[in-house]
This record gives C-alpha cells, sequence and structure tokens, in this order.
C-alpha cells in the first residue's frame, strides 16, 4: 500500500473523529491500522492527506476477539510502498474454510474476512447491514 493516502475532510472526520486538525502544520495520530500517521489539510483545505509511518519489522495488532487476533506484521517501508502481511491467530471456524466473520476497519472502507484457505484470505466489502429479516429453508428428512 501507499504510504499516503487523500481523502475529504469529510471522509477523514468520519473515520478519525477524535483527531482535531490544525490549520498550518500537521497532526500525529494513530491510523486505524494501528502504526502512527500525519495528517494536514490539502488541496487549499478542501482535502486531507494521511502520511502513514509504520517501522519495519514491528507488528500492529488491529483486531481482537476472544482468542482471535489479526496482526499486521510491516515487512519494508521503501519509496512510498509499505508491504505488510496479514496475520490472522486463532479465528473461530464455522466450516472447513469459513470462519466466524472477522470485521477489519481501514479508514478509506471496512472488510469482513468470511474464509482463510491456507494463506488466502476472502473478504467482502460493502455496507453492513443489521436488523434484516432473514429466511431460511430447512428440509425435513424424517419424521419420528
Amino acid at each position: 500500500m501507499s504510504t499516503t493516502v487523500t481523502m475529504t475532510k469529510t471522509d477523514f472526520a468520519a473515520a478519525y473523529s477524535d483527531v482535531t486538525l490544525k490549520d498550518n502544520g500537521e497532526v500525529k495520530f494513530v491510523s486505524k491500522y494501528k502504526w502512527d500517521a500525519y495528517a494536514s489539510y490539502t488541496d487549499m483545505g478542501n482535502a486531507v492527506l494521511i502520511t502513514y509511518v509504520p517501522e519495519a519489522g514491528e507488528t500492529y495488532e488491529v483486531y481482537k476477539s476472544g482468542d482471535t487476533v489479526v496482526n499486521y506484521k510491516v515487512k519494508t517501508v521503501s519509496s512510498g510502498k509499505i508491504t505488510y502481511d496479514i496475520e490472522i491467530k486463532n479465528p473461530v471456524k464455522v466450516g472447513s474454510t469459513e470462519i466466524q466473520m472477522i470485521k477489519l476497519d481501514l479508514g478509506t472502507k471496512t472488510i469482513y474476512i468470511t474464509n482463510i484457505d491456507g494463506s488466502d484470505i476472502i473478504y467482502k466489502e460493502g455496507a453492513e447491514r443489521v436488523n434484516q429479516p432473514l429466511f431460511f429453508e430447512i428440509k425435513v428428512l424424517t419424521i419420528e
């Protein structure tokens, strides 16, 4: 991923409501990736430039629920790019590759990890849906 990202003021305020930007200069804060970042206004104050500054070789815990932990292990930070591995420890399995969903907030989007197959993860994006009716089809095999 890139070490910099630009987002609208509105998107930044929604993602980082606890961070107050200055009119001049940059503000240091902890990003959704759990590593340090700096933010400053750009585009004549209409957008926010975020510069991520993780440390190569460090591990950042981004999710914990029960025994399930998700870490980002930063491999390199070079030439404006961050390379990292996602480590998922003790996921709750609900099938051969299916797991109890893990929600990760990436600041610019939210992903939902649903499957782990070897070193591959499968995730979904999109708005979270709550209070929706669910319908199930049940096949009765025998009645005693």
